[in-house]
């Protein structure tokens, strides 16, 4: 009979041998199913690497194919429209009708909103002082004014085609002869057209002639209509044409005047050596006092010289008023009858009307009084002065004496010599009259500042910046 122990030590062996048989095979079952899919997923990615590249292939392939294939073509097409372009520009060779002004076409949508932006750019930066100054921003400051006077100009001629707006005074003024001239710092006065308004027509609406229309702004017999809201010329200034010939400037370092803009210092001979005589005159019996101011006479040449109308051939001049208490100001400062210095500024007109050339000297009514008292303590009679200063007649009556009013001229007086066709200077025998020009009293309520010494700054000794 077998031993029961060794029975049970043989059971418990085999099932121990069974246990770690089975737990063996567990462990291998992952890894095997891992290893499976590893190689399944390493098969498919092949597989999809070998696909995109074959696609590729056949896709370049292709499109090689069809870049020959367009080429070919639009060298054809290139040819055709070649031949094309040829034959047009043949054509428009012998056609009058392709000889027209590309200017002419109306800009595009594109293009009008480019130049809008620049034209804002522009403006922006002319906005600042430094930059307005250059030429760049002086035209476009002169374009934008007439582009808005054309824009102005067609808005004002589409609103008065309208009947119902007929008898608005605007419109009677469009269509009216008395159109408004613009004038120009030299005297010369503008017109601007209307929208296709003829030069007849424009010439009539500005009282001229169509013939002097033509003849001031160079327009040949073939121009018709005119160029809306473009300044045109309708008159000339009466001083048009006068040059300064045989002109001198005044000394740049006088002791009884100062100069106010010596570049603007240019008369002819008589114009200087009166100033100077005249000026030496007053001086003379009143040297503590303060010298006069001379302002513009003309430029080097003559000419235009802007702001004055005149101021040209070197027969004009502007002289500023002596004022009491030895005032010597920088500028040609505004008087009245309390600040004028009566006595002294009727020496000096009294110096040049001496010359026998005095055309006129232009004196504010307001200050006249006062010269026509200084005057009769001068000597002068009421008779003999009916012949030399406006008051006491009206101030309307200013074209019957030299002395004469004129607006604008309370701060200088514009003093014009005459000449002739001889030689512009000064005889001999109105030098002497000059030399005996005398006040022989100073009267007046301000005696006492006549004798207050000048201020000590000075600009110079005789020329002022």
């Amino acid at each position: 009979m077998p031993n029961p122990w060794l029975v049970r030590w043989a059971a418990s062996l085999l099932a121990g041998l069974l246990l770690l048989v089975s737990s063996a095979a567990e462990a291998r079952a992952p890894a095997a199913k891992a290893s499976k899919s590893a190689k399944a997923t390493a098969d498919k990615t092949k597989a999809s690497k070998g696909k995109t590249a074959k696609g590729k292939a056949e896709k370049g392939k292709g499109e090689k194919g069809k870049a020959e294939k367009g080429k070919a073509e639009k060298g054809n097409g290139d040819k055709s429209k070649g031949a094309k372009s040829k034959g047009a520009k043949s054509k428009g060779a012998n056609s009058k009708a392709d000889k027209s002004d590309d200017d002419d076409k109306p800009l595009t949508a594109k293009e009008k909103k480019r130049q809008d932006k620049e034209r804002s750019a522009l403006k922006k930066a002319c906005e600042d002082k430094k930059v307005a100054r250059t030429a760049k921003c002086k035209r476009f400051a002169s374009d934008q004014k007439d582009r808005q006077a054309e824009a102005d100009a067609a808005a004002l001629d589409k609103k008065c085609s309208d009947k119902k707006n007929k008898k608005l005074k605007e419109c009677k003024v469009l269509v009216g002869k008395g159109s408004k001239a613009e004038a120009d710092p030299c005297g010369r006065k503008y017109g601007r057209p209307r929208k296709k308004e003829s030069v007849a027509k424009f010439a009539k609406r500005y009282g001229v002639s169509e013939a002097a229309v033509r003849k001031f702004n160079d327009l040949g017999e073939g121009k018709v209509k005119l160029k809306a809201g473009k300044r045109y010329l309708v008159a000339k200034s009466p001083h048009d044409g006068v040059v300064l010939v045989g002109g001198v400037q005044m000394p740049l370092n006088g002791s009884t005047f100062r100069l106010r803009r010596p570049q603007n210092a240019w008369g002819k001979p008589i114009l200087v050596e009166a100033l100077q005589r005249a000026s030496a005159a007053v001086q003379m019996q009143t040297p503590q006092l303060a010298t006069v101011m001379i302002g513009d006479l003309a430029k080097e040449g003559g000419g235009c010289l802007p702001p004055h109308k005149s101021h040209r051939g070197g027969l004009d001049v502007d002289v500023g008023y002596y004022l009491r208490g030895g005032v010597e100001p920088r500028v040609l400062a505004d008087a009245t009858d309390a600040t004028l210095d009566a006595d002294r500024s009727w020496q000096f007109l009294k110096a040049i009307m001496a010359t026998g050339r005095l055309q006129y000297a232009f004196v504010h009514y307001s200050l006249q009084p006062a010269l026509y008292q200084a005057a009769l303590r001068a000597g002068e009679t009421p008779e003999s002065l009916l012949k030399l200063i406006q008051y006491p007649r009206p101030q309307e009556r200013s074209q019957e004496t030299p002395i004469r009013h004129l607006a604008g001229h309370d701060d200088h007086t514009h003093i014009r010599l005459t000449c002739g066709d001889e030689a512009c200077e000064l005889s001999e025998e109105a030098k002497q009259k000059m030399a005996g020009v005398r006040i022989e009293m100073l009267g007046g309520p301000a005696d006492e500042s006549r004798t207050r010494p000048r201020r000590a700054a000075r600009v110079g000794f005789g020329v002022m910046p």
